[in-house]
């Protein structure tokens, strides 16, 4: 079950202007769920880092990873 239940439309703008992006970010950015998400900053290509202990997600990278992704026809 998706941890997310509810996103505001200024949470939504706020995404689409941050540079990097939390897990939940990433889910709802992507449309890819939450927990897929948790376990793909722990393969190699995935455009993240951590910081601390959270992770964060570059959005600009997250853009490229995605179309690279569709063009090899990848499952993730």
């Amino acid at each position: 079950m998706p941890r997310l239940t509810h996103i505001t439309n200024e949470g939504l703008s706020l995404i689409n202007i941050k540079t990097t992006l939390s897990i939940v970010e990433t889910a709802v950015y992507a449309g890819i769920a939450e927990d897929k998400i948790r376990r793909l900053v722990h393969t190699k290509d995935f455009p993240c880092f951590k910081n601390g202990n959270k992770w964060c997600v570059n959005r600009e990278m997250l853009n490229d990873w995605l179309k690279k992704i569709s063009v090899e026809h990848r499952q993730i």
